[in-house]
Order: structure tokens, then C-alpha cells, then sequence
């Protein structure tokens, strides 16, 4: 098991237990958190903390305030001793400053200063002299400053998978605090893409009926970013498209299976079939949503028939609003797993099953080793009620 210390001077550690008391079954997680504790050991004078701590997250997208700083007692590990201290002028610790570690994540998952700039609220200089003050402070750079655009080297990619679970935990535990001192409750933060469906719904009730010192808040997931919201520690578990195969996260029940769905534009010949072969596919560019996973684009937006033809795309989307719109306009199709409910401007697509594709399916996912013990008993409501 590992922890998650932050000091009063805004120092942030993860220690490892004992590793005479760590299973044989945990080699993965517990080398990722000895990577971060070596990390973050060299001790280099920094300026003052920021004023906030605040997630990663866009300016649009809702959260609740996060604490501004908590004590934490000081580590004992000999593996990484993280103490906070100040100098003369009261400005420097020794570790992490979360506005670093804060930039570095979006950096990584942006690719671009000016865009991490925006969503800090900070010059575009700000945002590259935090990730330079993380690299000094580490010791090694975490950008490949070779290639034309902006991208993590090998050592960064090492970093970051380390970082985001820790990151995550760390946030979980601030918003799980804030929540039991303000209601004396347990929450359950759950994201789902778009709109609450009746039968997941009802696996919530479930949950909630059992659990009565404990609530279900429901907090919108975005398709394009599934796993943005559980590395941050907003929610707890998500309901995904699957596939997932983060090493990271955990597939807990999975449900509401059913046949591909081709949206397209109702003016389109494909449309007054009752169903189309995935051969046919090759008649009508896909239109894919822009940062998936590439594992997840082989399956709803493929790039070859079973037969070899080539199925081309149309330029990427942010999101699937965004692509319904394109739709409409006859500029291409998706394939959808559901209904049109709760989209704008759907009025001239129409959906039409896929033969020859796998099902598509929900999962219920959750970080690897999370903390919220209401979590597991989610799950199995959902076992219970949906699979």
C-alpha cells in the first residue's frame, strides 16, 4: 500500500509500506510508487506556493472548492522522507509543489502551453517555467524538446503514469474529508456519459437502500475523456464505453450490451435499410472523436473492413455532439452504442444496426487500489441489477 502526504509547506510525498508486508500479487503498484518517492527526493530551494490547489480541469466544467492546504505528518519511510521546510523568506519546501504537478498533467494531457495556460489562468511563460521547475527539481527533463510538437519523452511517460494514480488519490481524499465534515455522509462520486439511464438508475437505488450512510452524486463524464475525470479524483468509479484497457484502472460489471448502431444522415441511401453489413461501411466516411485511446478507436471507429476495404475518415470531433452535428450536415457517420435522446439537432440522422461488429458494452471502472470503501458495494448493485 502506498500514501499520500501533503505538508504544511505544500510538499507532497508517496510513501511505500513495508516491503516485507506488500503481496507477491503487487509488484506493479508498488514499483510505480517507489518511481514517484525517487522522483521527487532531490531537494532544490523553490519560490512560494500558489495561493490554491485546485484540480486539473477546464474553467467550464464544474467541481467543488478543493481544500488550500493540508497538514500531513511527516513520513518515516527511508525511501522518501518528504519534510516541508522554509527559508528566510519563507518560500521554499523540500518536494513537490502541487501547481507543478498540476501543470505537468495538463501538460500531458493537452500537448500544448497555450491550452494549459488557458485552463490555469496563467501567461503561457507561467505554464512552461512550472513544468522547467518540476524538471529542475527531479533532475532529468520529462519533454521531448527534439520533436516538432509538444510530447512527453520516455522518462516523462514514466512519470506521469506514476504521478496521475498519486495525484488522483490525493484529490479523492481532500473531497472525501470536505464531504463527510459538511453532511456526516459517505459519497460515491459516479460519472456517466451524458444523461442518467433508468435501469442504472435503479442499480443506484439499490446501492443507496443499502448503504444508508451513504449517497450516490452523479457527475457528468465525458465520452471523449472517460478516464481524465478518475485519474483527477472527481469521480470514484464511471460508467465507460468499453474497451478499456488501462493497466491502471479496474472493469468492474459490465452491462447493456447491444448491436453497433450506424448514425448517418437520414438523407443518405444506407438509411431506409433496415440494417447494413460492415462491409458497407466503406461507402461513407467515419467521423471520429479527436484524443481517444487508440484502442478504443479499432473498435467504433475501424479503419478497415473485415474484407480489407478501406474505410476513411473525415476530420476528428472534440466530442459527440460535436459529431452528430456533422452528421447532420452529410459529412460523414459514427457508430453509436445507444439512442439520439438528450442530442441537439438529431432531427435529420437516423441510426441504423450494424451487422458484422462486435456488440458494443458499458462498464463500471475504477481506479486500481482506490480508496472510497463504497465503491465495491456500487459494484455489486450493479452486478446485482444490471448484468
Amino acid at each position: 500500500m502506498s500514501g499520500v502526504l501533503l505538508d504544511p509547506g505544500g510538499a507532497i510525498g508517496v510513501v511505500d509500506q513495508d516491503p516485507a508486508a506488500v503481496g507477491a500479487g503487487d509488484d506493479g503498484g508498488h514499483a510505480h510508487t517507489r518511481f514517484l518517492a525517487r522522483a521527487v527526493a532531490p531537494s532544490v530551494p523553490t519560490a512560494a506556493p500558489e495561493a490554491s490547489f485546485r484540480a486539473p480541469i477546464d474553467r467550464d466544467r464544474s467541481i467543488r472548492p478543493a481544500c488550500h492546504r493540508v497538514p500531513g505528518e511527516n513520513p518515516t519511510s527511508q525511501r522518501a522522507s518528504m519534510r516541508g521546510t522554509s527559508n528566510a523568506e519563507g518560500g521554499s519546501v523540500q518536494g513537490i509543489e502541487i501547481r507543478e504537478l498540476e501543470c505537468f498533467l495538463l501538460v500531458a494531457e493537452e500537448l500544448h502551453f497555450g491550452r494549459v495556460a488557458m485552463r490555469l489562468g496563467v501567461p503561457v511563460e507561467r505554464a512552461r517555467e512550472l513544468v522547467e521547475r518540476l524538471e529542475h527539481r527531479i533532475g532529468a527533463p520529462l519533454l521531448d524538446t527534439s520533436a516538432e510538437r509538444l510530447r512527453l519523452n520516455p522518462f516523462g511517460e514514466e512519470f506521469l503514469a506514476s504521478l496521475r494514480p498519486a495525484y488522483g488519490a490525493l484529490v479523492s481524499v481532500l473531497e472525501d474529508a470536505r464531504d463527510q465534515a459538511s453532511s456526516g455522509q459517505r459519497m460515491v462520486r459516479l460519472g456517466f456519459p451524458g444523461r442518467m439511464r433508468e435501469p442504472v438508475d435503479r442499480a443506484v437505488k439499490v446501492f443507496e437502500k443499502r448503504s444508508p450512510e451513504a449517497r450516490v452524486e452523479v457527475v457528468e463524464n465525458p465520452l471523449e475523456d472517460p478516464f481524465g475525470p478518475l485519474r483527477e479524483g472527481r469521480v470514484d468509479a464511471a460508467v465507460v464505453l468499453l474497451p478499456v484497457r488501462e493497466r491502471d484502472l479496474v472493469v468492474g460489471p459490465v452491462f447493456d450490451r447491444q448491436p453497433q448502431r450506424l448514425a448517418i444522415s437520414a438523407e443518405h441511401p444506407l438509411a431506409d435499410r433496415d440494417a447494413v453489413g460492415v462491409e458497407d461501411m466503406a461507402r461513407v466516411p467515419l467521423i471520429p472523436v479527436r484524443h481517444s485511446r487508440n484502442h478504443w478507436l479499432r473498435v467504433h471507429a475501424p479503419t478497415l473492413t473485415p474484407l480489407g476495404k478501406r474505410i476513411h475518415h473525415h476530420e476528428g470531433v472534440e466530442d459527440l455532439q460535436d459529431g452528430l452535428r456533422q452528421v447532420a450536415l452529410k459529412r460523414g457517420a459514427m457508430l453509436l452504442c445507444g439512442s439520439l435522446e438528450g442530442y441537439e439537432g438529431t432531427d435529420e440522422v437516423a441510426l441504423v444496426p450494424v451487422t458484422g461488429l462486435p456488440e458494443s458494452s458499458f462498464g463500471l471502472v475504477w481506479p486500481r487500489g482506490g480508496r472510497n470503501p463504497g465503491v465495491p458495494a456500487l459494484a455489486a448493485a450493479f452486478f446485482e441489477v444490471l448484468v
